[in-house]
């Protein structure tokens, strides 16, 4: 019951990470900017916030491009290619499909970060498009529920608007 209430959760994702993430990339952060590393890195539980909380942006970037190289199929080389932005939300996506027993750590250390996005985000362009892949890919008696992880004022009028929608999108399935 819980793997199948894992897997449900996962639909929940599909449904607003293409926002989310369309919000982090428009977001200026600055590039040396240890603070949007420092959650990453403790929150995938490599580290204690005491054994990081001291270490300097380009230790913690190297440690997590090190992290991010031993548990993927990933290399160095491209890993230090990524921004700050970018090495955050890998690490939090690969944190989240271990965590949440979608992928086992066999299947992770075989995959790039471009497979691992891909195992979660189907970029929809409106809310019946995402209601239709969610529909697509839901099977018998599972859930599907619309739990915005951030703001999404450029896709909706307002948080009514956007519930609205998804009402209205899954009314026409």
């Amino acid at each position: 019951m819980i793997q199948k209430l894992l897997k449900s959760s996962v639909l929940v994702i599909i449904l607003i990470l293409s926002s989310c993430i369309r919000e982090i990339e428009s977001t200026q952060i600055e590039e040396n900017d240890k603070d949007i590393l420092i959650p990453a890195i403790f929150n995938a539980q490599w580290y204690d916030f005491n054994s990081i909380s001291n270490m300097s942006n380009e230790d913690i970037r190297n440690t997590i491009v090190v992290e991010l190289n031993n548990r993927t199929n990933e290399s160095v080389s491209y890993l230090q290619t990524q921004s700050n932005t970018e090495l955050t939300g890998y690490t939090l996506l690969y944190s989240f499909l271990k965590i949440a027993l979608i992928l086992s750590e066999t299947e992770l250390i075989n995959m790039t970060l471009g497979e691992l996005r891909n195992t979660l985000i189907i970029e929809n362009d409106n809310m019946i498009e995402a209601v239709k892949n969610a529909y697509k890919i839901a099977e018998s008696k599972d859930s599907v529920l619309l739990s915005p992880a951030c703001s999404s004022f450029d896709l909706f009028k307002s948080y009514e608007d956007r519930g609205h929608q998804f009402k209205n999108a899954v009314r026409t399935l």
